[in-house]
């Protein structure tokens, strides 16, 4: 897990926030003051009645629409942890509810028994309409979801300002109004006057008053759920937004980084992330997401599995199998155990007993394994078992990298001092076998961005290889791989977005997503390691139908064999002879201003990817989508030929050169409608094999 402070997603804007707060609570108390003054000057207006309707209809209102904004401003500027957060929302409901009773209670049960020109009156309508409107909009169709970019900043600070004026304006006409000539009827209660039962044009009896009340209270409920189902509709994933990917992970209406505990059980395999179960952007409390899948491929959304506590906020961690007895948190059976790190850099753990659905903390108070004295970054822990000592290890890192032992995952020794050659977030120490020799190694995974190849003696890393990039891409991070598989692979799934535009792109209500597994295989070559990643064979399951097939295609330049192919999920597998070939370019999701595009050169052996035409329209997100290159390795070649198998969703491109030597991964944003493609040479190119497969998508419609 990224440190919060290089990613202030609110940047300059706390400002308008703050100054959000302080008008809302300055109109609350002076709603308060209207109150008294109102029933001060309640024989003026004509009775206690008229005073209990204007109180209701507008102090009361105003102060509840601007109590509401206050604290969802408090929220956003400073999250809410724990209980205080819970309550801090509840409150927020609640004082909705309120508002949505006074707006009911005026306009289905007391208009009808108001003066025409009273209804009529702007001012009134202002009172009594406007401004609960306002407070449903927001809170239903803008706060609960709210971008905090420019645009949406204003519009909040606007809504404040808007009570301002008519704390300044409409309340005085609005008592000057009702204390003259054409006051209204007195139609609240008045139990002298009218007692138990009796009912007029001007009054009821306070039986009839509770029951009208009943039913206004359930009318609310039913509007209030009709409204919470309608919003949770509008942002639920339909899985078809514009750029919502078709067969990458993606959490349903939150936001979404770094992959926690993956692991295998009971047939499942478990994926927890990153998650703020509230919000699309990056401005809440962390939990742990959950989904299960039984091919790596078609997820399940569970429900979150890891909650903040007094210790602090869910950050990264990992999980694994306790087999029966190594814990002692089974009574000798198996299950899941999990270690995850919080934002005060201590570690926790935590198991499961019902496969991996929910957890118990060890504890919720106290972290299992405190930072050291001095040391800042101490995140990410990475739990396996080491069978060569009976014991459980743990590499941690957020800084620099340190190994810690344990018998019980609840008490931990340090081995040795921190390793001052690795400073990584999200380590990963991987057992592989070499393929070509059969050979055990360990593979130090570094964030998934880099890996250095060496020994493990069970309390230090040893590094037999210089670092190596795993993602000649920006746009994968923090990955990590599953545990316990049950055939032996080695699986990594990464967090497909980069901290420095993760806030600048949101489709909805979803933000993130997770590049497809792959897998990991550890190949000797020419006296070195090497790893290569390819997707899993299953999502071979993924191809729908054939768009285009071509064997031994010559192809010149000003030609493209594919123009009249179309699709915004594809697979393309493109096998050339760049012995004989000349500098070529692989076009993308082009059309509508859209242009991203692959470009090869046999001589020089340089890759390049072009995406600052595929940025969604933003200048800013342009400026960021800046072009990618790297040299292709010689041994990615085989017999003169190089193959690209390239997977293309809504908004990503995913490509495996070589057979899976480089790895290629990066975001796009192109328009719904950019579904082109081509192929072209700059002078002659010869394909061995072209073929796009249309691909489904993982997500029930």
């Amino acid at each position: 897990m990224s440190d919060g402070k290089k990613n202030n997603i609110l940047g300059k804007r706390p400002i308008i926030l703050i100054l959000r707060c302080v008008i809302e609570l300055a109109l609350a108390a002076v709603s308060a003051v209207g109150i008294i003054q109102s029933h001060n000057g309640s024989d003026f207006m004509g009775g206690m009645t008229t005073f209990l309707f204007f109180a209701v209809q507008s102090n009361i209102t105003i102060s509840l629409v601007c109590l509401v904004f206050f604290i969802d401003n408090i929220i956003k500027l400073f999250g809410g942890r724990g209980f205080v957060g819970k309550a801090l929302m509840m409150t927020k409901y609640v004082f909705t509810v309120a508002i949505t009773i006074t707006f009911l209670v005026f306009f289905v049960a007391l208009a009808p028994l108001l003066p025409t020109e009273y209804l009529l009156s702007f001012k009134n309508l202002s009172l009594h309409l406007i401004v609960p409107l306002l407070a449903l909009c927001d809170f239903f169709v803008f706060d609960t979801d709210i971008r905090l970019n420019a645009k949406n900043c204003l519009f909040g600070l606007f809504m404040p300002l808007y009570y301002l004026i008519f704390f300044l304006i409409g309340i005085p006409l609005g008592f000057r109004y009702l204390g003259g000539d054409n006051v209204a009827p007195y139609f609240f209660l008045d139990y002298k006057t009218y007692g138990w039962l009796k009912i007029s044009k001007n009054g009821i009896g306070v039986v009839y008053w509770c029951l009208i009340m009943l039913v206004f209270i359930a009318g609310l409920c039913c509007l209030f759920l009709l409204l919470t189902r309608l919003r949770d509709k509008r942002k639920s994933a339909s899985y078809d937004e514009p750029l919502r990917p078709q067969f990458h992970f993606t959490a349903p209406k939150s936001w979404l980084n770094d992959p926690n505990g993956l692991v295998y059980f009971d047939g499942l395999y478990h994926l927890y992330y990153q998650s703020i179960p509230y919000s699309s952007i990056n401005n809440g409390d962390l939990h742990w997401g959950h989904a299960t899948s039984p091919d790596l491929i078609h997820w399940t959304h569970r429900a979150p599995a890891l909650s903040p506590d007094k210790v602090g906020t869910m950050w990264s961690g990992t999980a694994a199998v306790d087999r029966g007895g190594m814990t002692g948190f089974f009574s000798g059976k198996k299950g899941i155990v999990a270690a995850y790190s919080t934002d005060t850099q201590n570690i926790g753990i935590a198991y499961s007993r019902d496969g991996g659905e929910t957890f118990k903390k060890v504890s919720k108070t106290a972290p299992v394994l405190a930072h050291p004295d001095g040391v800042k970054d101490f995140r990410d822990p990475h739990i396996f078992y080491y069978p060569e000592d009976k014991k459980w290890k743990m590499a941690v890192a957020g800084g620099l990298l340190r190994i810690y032992e344990s018998d019980d995952l609840i008490k931990w020794t340090p081995c040795g001092d921190a390793q001052e050659e690795y400073s990584t977030e999200c380590p990963n120490l991987i057992r592989m076998k070499v393929e070509e020799t059969n050979e055990e190694k360990w593979v130090l995974s570094l964030g998934g961005r880099d890996y250095v190849v060496g020994s493990f003696d069970g309390g230090k890393f040893t590094g037999e290889t210089e670092k190596t990039v795993m993602d000649d891409g920006a746009d994968t991070y923090a990955g990590i791989t599953f545990s316990d598989t049950p055939d032996g692979r080695v699986i990594m799934i990464s967090w497909l977005n980069r901290w420095w535009y993760a806030k600048l792109t949101p489709d909805g209500a979803w933000n993130g997503a997770f590049a497809l597994p792959v897998e990991m295989k550890l190949h000797s070559i020419g006296g070195t390691y090497r790893l290569f990643q390819t997707p899993v064979k299953e999502a071979e399951t993924l191809r729908r139908e054939l768009l285009f097939s071509s064997a031994g295609a010559e192809i010149k330049a000003g030609e493209n064999p594919i123009a009249n192919v179309f699709a915004d999920t594809f697979e393309m597998l493109f096998d050339v002879d760049i012995s004989r070939s000349s500098a070529f370019e692989i076009g993308l999701r082009i059309g509508e201003g859209d242009r991203s595009f692959i470009r090869f050169d046999p001589e020089t052996m340089l890759f390049t990817f072009d995406r600052t035409a595929c940025a969604g329209g933003s200048d800013e997100l342009k400026t960021k989508f800046n072009p990618r290159e790297f040299t292709v390795e010689k041994g990615a070649v085989t017999d003169g030929k190089l193959t690209f198998r390239i997977l293309v969703d809504r908004s990503s491109v995913e490509a495996f050169i070589g057979g899976g030597y480089h790895y290629f991964v990066a975001r796009i944003q192109p328009s719904i409608n950019s579904t082109g493609m081509f192929i072209s040479a700059f002078d002659t190119l010869y394909a061995d094999r072209i073929e796009i497969y249309k691909l489904g998508s993982i997500w029930k419609k």
